[in-house]
């Protein structure tokens, strides 16, 4: 059996792929009526991990934006992402 390995910050995806992803999210873990994720997991995944002062690179789409689990956070609110994007995957052109 062949095991590829990936790097763990490509994103392997479509765009299409990561707007299900992002609807999931929205839905607070729920995709299409089926559940994906537990709401905590969802809820964990929005925190915000970083302060701006911690965020040493980003990319030029994502300056001044903090970063939630998996996530760059554009807006937030008491410490939870209220918009979350992937700058990175935009400039892959994928």
């Amino acid at each position: 059996m062949a095991v590829q390995l990936i790097h763990q910050a490509e994103q392997l995806s479509s765009a299409e792929d990561y707007m299900h992803f992002l609807i999931m999210l929205m839905n607070k873990g729920v995709y299409q009526g089926r559940r994906i994720l537990s709401e905590n997991a969802v809820n964990e995944m929005l925190k915000i991990q970083t302060t701006l002062g911690q965020i040493k690179y980003a990319p030029k789409a994502a300056e001044g934006y903090n970063y939630a689990l998996g996530a760059w956070a554009a807006d937030w609110k008491d410490g939870k992402a209220t918009v979350v994007t992937s700058p990175v995957c935009l400039a892959h052109g994928r």
